[in-house]
């Protein structure tokens, strides 16, 4: 009799867990969305051309460069989710090759029009820094400045530790670092709240079809954290065509897959950053991750200043490009 009433308070509470997962499946697919109609206003900021920007296919990925190769260092700029490198970087591009820097900025592996990979570990970041490393040898520089934002300043933090030989300088924007990030979504609750979305991602199928559900609103959505005008509706239509490229929305998702299933299966010993000196620049309004991580990040490098912007977002480039500008190139220096 005990035993039964064991079984059947487990199959009830088993029940009721898979009732609960469904039923948040359910939410997270059909409601949570955030109402953008009117949001991007059809004549904001207008994103122009590049007048010096060239466009190659460098192995896997399709990069922009701007500058005169061998003339200036080399600077990298990494964009992260969901973006692509023009609509990420487009206020720093020109900037930094007008002062003499030979700038590329790839779209990474899975985005835009660069390669996309039917297995998901070909996402890992062991491989997605060594696009980075190819990008270097391929301009015949023995060493690079990174700037990264987002997913890009994920593989900057990866190249600093694993590669710093060919790092010269480090930006970090908005991204803390990895070992950081693994205790702040093992011990903090607020931070699990906010990450909410990268265990959604770990399932099969369905965020791919979220992502494309709705003219791709929920992406869309994404881009609300920033003040109203920072993007236009142009802006915004511009990264709709990018996502609804064969493949990409797959793309996208399997480097948050990656991350997961390389904790398993390819984990990595994180470390401290050394002999590469970094900046790391964290807008204070960010609603995915938490301030509170910037410091502890700074502190895992041996040469490292942090900056806070206050009032300003996760989208700290396209937000406050002048001050990112002006921060970088002082750095840089």
């Amino acid at each position: 009799m005990i035993l039964e009433e064991i079984r059947d308070f487990f199959l009830l509470a088993g029940g009721l867990i898979i009732l609960f997962l469904v039923g948040s499946i359910i939410q997270i697919y059909f409601y949570n969305e955030q109402e953008t109609g009117g949001y991007y206003p059809v004549n904001g900021p207008k994103i122009e051309p590049c007048t010096s920007c060239n466009y190659e296919r460098v192995g896997h990925l399709d990069v922009i460069t701007s500058g005169e190769k061998g003339k200036g260092d080399l600077l990298i700029f990494l964009h992260g989710f969901p973006e692509t490198a023009w609509l990420a970087w487009h206020n720093q591009i020109e900037y930094f090759s007008n002062l003499g820097y030979f700038v590329v900025a790839p779209d990474q592996r899975g985005y835009n029009n660069s390669a996309k990979f039917s297995s998901i570990m070909d996402y890992h970041l062991d491989y997605l820094s060594q696009d980075i490393v190819d990008l270097i040898d391929h301009y015949e520089y023995k060493s690079a400045s990174i700037v990264g934002h987002d997913w890009g300043a994920a593989v900057a933090w990866h190249l600093g530790q694993f590669h710093s030989e060919r790092v010269d300088k480090m930006v970090i924007i908005n991204v803390p670092h990895p070992q950081v990030m693994k205790y702040e979504l093992m011990t903090s609750y607020k931070q699990i709240s906010n990450s909410w979305y990268i265990f959604f991602f770990q399932l099969p199928f369905i965020p791919e079809a979220k992502i494309s559900r709705n003219d791709y609103q929920w992406l869309a959505g994404a881009f609300t954290m920033s003040p109203r005008g920072t993007y236009s509706k142009e802006t915004i239509d511009m990264y709709k065509e990018a996502w609804s490229k064969e493949g990409v929305a797959n793309g996208m998702v399997n480097w948050y897959r990656a991350a997961i299933l390389g904790s398993i299966f390819r984990p990595t010993s994180h470390k401290r950053v050394e002999n590469v000196p970094t900046l790391m620049i964290w807008g204070d309004q960010d609603q995915a991750l938490k301030t509170e991580m910037a410091q502890p990040s700074i502190d895992m490098c041996d040469d490292g200043k942090l900056v806070i912007l206050e009032g300003v977002s996760h989208w700290v480039p396209n937000e406050a490009p002048d001050k990112v500008n002006s921060l970088i190139s002082d750095f840089l220096i």
